[in-house]
């Protein structure tokens, strides 16, 4: 199921390109839902790894656990990214 996420997502990132300025709506919704559809998928499917490979009285850990870890990974991943994109502007303005 990851794999066929990942295409999914990457099918539909770049079926993005066939977006216009003047395209019509179904051009400009029908094409947004199908990376959100494998995104979507991407961002369940290892929550029901880690319930399914642990024991029962151990769900609601591994669940907060992998919620927090990705919590803070999209925090550092934004912040650090944000700061590499400032960076880069600034110094191509200048």
């Amino acid at each position: 199921m990851t794999w066929l996420a990942w295409i999914i997502l990457t099918l539909g990132t770049g079926l993005n390109a066939l977006m216009k300025p003047h395209s019509n709506a179904g051009i400009i919704y029908g094409l947004r839902v199908i990376p959100a559809i494998g995104a979507g998928s991407l961002f369940q499917l290892p929550l029901y790894a880690v319930q399914s490979s642990s024991r029962d009285e151990d769900i609601g850990i591994a669940t907060a656990s992998l919620t927090f870890m990705r919590s803070v990974g999209q925090a550092f991943g934004i912040a650090v990214g944000g700061t590499v994109f400032q960076n880069q502007f600034d110094r191509f303005l200048n």
